[in-house]
């Protein structure tokens, strides 16, 4: 199925997928940098990179219930939430890939998909 035929949760299942499949390929690397506090620019690039994504999603969807003003503000509500999920899902041994794409999906707001 071409992303384009996928629901809303399937595309954005979708891209937390890629990214949780590129933390797991590093995860040493991020499991050390987000779990040490000397170590904030790490966790200060992920919440650039995902406000950039997020901040070109909405862009591109258009529905007339999306709130316009406060755009930016929401951008950074889900940048900083989905950074905060990749280091609780880092930190917890006992969660999954398949929780931190089921948690995101599930929290994201619909209108914004």
């Amino acid at each position: 199925m071409r992303e384009g035929q996928r629901s809303p949760e399937g595309r954005q299942a979708l891209s937390v997928t890629e990214v949780a499949d590129h933390v797991e390929r590093f995860q040493a690397v991020y499991r050390n940098a987000l779990n040490d506090p000397s170590r904030q620019g790490v966790f200060d690039v992920l919440v650039r990179h995902f406000a950039d994504h997020a901040r070109t999603a909405i862009s591109e969807r258009s529905q007339p219930d999306r709130p316009t003003a406060g755009r930016e503000i929401a951008v950074r509500f889900l940048a900083h939430g989905f950074a905060g999920a990749v280091q609780a899902w880092l930190a917890d041994p006992a969660a999954e890939k398949a929780d931190l794409i089921q948690a995101a999906v599930a929290c994201a707001p619909t209108r914004w998909r």
